[in-house]
């Protein structure tokens, strides 16, 4: 079962484009996406323990970083696109 994950990590772990470069070839990551600094929003069907197990053997442990898993109980000033994410766990299809 798909679930979303908040990422959010410290400048210490790395740039954006550097976090970018790494979360885009986790295997246990479909999707993501970002929209602030310090987070990238995750689809994955795997437990946050198995996410960092996997970021951190890419890329040690730098910094600070977290995955949070995110329910059904969340509200906020966020982009349509966002919010199409999070609830329906795959990116907005392109019109």
């Amino acid at each position: 079962m798909k679930k979303v994950y908040l990422f959010i990590y410290n400048d210490d772990a790395g740039t954006r484009e550097e976090i970018k470069a790494i979360i885009s070839v986790m295997s246990t990551i479909s999707t993501w996406r970002f929209d602030m600094p310090h987070s990238f929003y995750i689809i994955s069907e795997n437990s946050a323990i198995e996410l960092y197990e996997e970021f951190t053997k890419i890329h040690g442990i730098k910094g600070r970083y977290m995955f949070i898993e995110c329910t059904g109980n969340k509200q906020g000033q966020m982009l349509p696109d966002t919010w199409y994410l999070l609830n329906n766990k795959e990116l907005k299809p392109k019109s």
